[in-house]
């Protein structure tokens, strides 16, 4: 019940009030238990598990999850047929996103249908990853790219304009583009189509990378390089040390094109964060100065979240001992449980 109440105070606070006196809920016994994750008019089921390990949180979400659709199923009575994503979408944003990005991210072929797609249409397989993860991967990133406070507004305003009037998709871009115009000013461009002709429309993925770091040594009498960064300069006129040529490497391996930011840490401690349109297939950033590159990051904030592989978003010029010291620390452990359950039949 506690996990009801939560759900109650959360929407209340971040979409609208909820009208009615009532919400029943009711544990199926385990003979139905395919009745329970189900959602109805003021009325959901849950998942009547006990005894369930401490810190897994199943029947917990399965509650918040079933009550989210008195919102989207139910208050804004859009079509969970015709346009699934507006309600499992919606309502998966809200939820574990961690865990919803790894099912979309982890599927064999991401490319299998675009989100806009009624549920019966598909198929050959994907609804479940498609209709409720990818559309709340991309809504999770559409936060990330116009802040959290523009989209708890986006959210609000859709939900008080478009209660029990059916809304589609054209509604809800409508409303991205109105929130997001007002509060960005042309920033994105004249509006945000282009994001969900991509995300909603489209069924390509998203995936940039580090492809590689390079620090060269300069002479003191070399400077054939002409854009070199103004604090690089300084910092060159002030120290007698040896300058260095270093130099980021980007790729776009997706489709998907996105803005994002990619900061750069040099060895002196010194860090520059860079925009990048996300457009080209390659992108490179250029320094002239005392000091190495150590490592570069895309998108440090996470805001991309619909990025296929964040492991290849980072590089580092410096060997990385933790994972192995890790690893090589559970293979020991194993070995010695083995030879302990060796001795013992001994």
């Amino acid at each position: 019940m506690l996990s009801a109440k939560q759900s109650l105070e959360y929407f209340d606070e971040h979409l609208g009030e909820y009208p009615y006196k009532t919400l029943t809920i009711v544990d199926p016994p385990v003979h139905a238990v395919a009745s329970s994750g189900m959602e109805y008019p003021t009325f959901i089921t849950g998942l009547g598990l006990s005894h369930m390990p401490t810190g897994v949180r199943l029947v917990e979400l399965v509650t918040i999850h079933e009550f989210g659709h008195q919102y989207f199923m139910q208050l804004l009575a859009s079509n969970e047929f015709e346009e699934p994503w507006l309600d499992e979408g919606f309502n998966t944003h809200f939820g574990d996103m961690e865990n919803q990005r790894l099912s979309y991210t982890g599927m064999a072929n991401p490319k299998i249908a675009e989100n806009f797609r009624s549920a019966w249409q598909f198929r050959h397989g994907g609804y479940g990853q498609l209709t409720y993860a990818k559309a709340g991967t991309w809504m999770r990133t559409l936060q990330g790219l116009v802040g959290m406070e523009t989209m708890e507004e986006i959210m609000k305003t859709y939900f008080e304009r478009w209660k029990f009037k059916h809304p589609c998709a054209d509604d809800f871009i409508d409303i991205v583009n109105e929130v997001t115009q007002k509060n960005h000013a042309g920033k994105f461009g004249p509006d945000m189509n282009w994001f969900f002709y991509q995300v909603l429309y489209g069924s390509n993925v998203c995936d940039y990378e580090i492809r590689s770091i390079s620090n060269r040594a300069l002479r003191e009498d070399q400077g054939i390089f002409e854009d070199k960064s103004t604090w690089y300069q300084e910092a060159s006129e002030q120290a007698d040390v040896e300058n260095y040529f270093s130099r980021v490497i980007l790729h776009r391996t997706g489709e998907i094109t996105l803005p994002t930011e990619v900061l750069i840490h040099f060895e002196i401690g010194e860090e520059k964060l860079e925009q990048w349109n996300g457009r080209s297939r390659t992108k490179e950033f250029n320094y002239t100065g005392p000091s190495k590159i150590e490592w570069a990051k895309i998108d440090p904030e996470n805001k991309i979240y619909i990025d296929q592989n964040l492991n290849n978003n980072s590089r580092t010029t410096k060997p990385q001992t933790t994972a192995v010291k890790k690893y090589s620390s559970r293979f020991m452990l194993w070995m010695q449980q083995i030879m302990q359950s060796v001795t013992f039949f001994i």
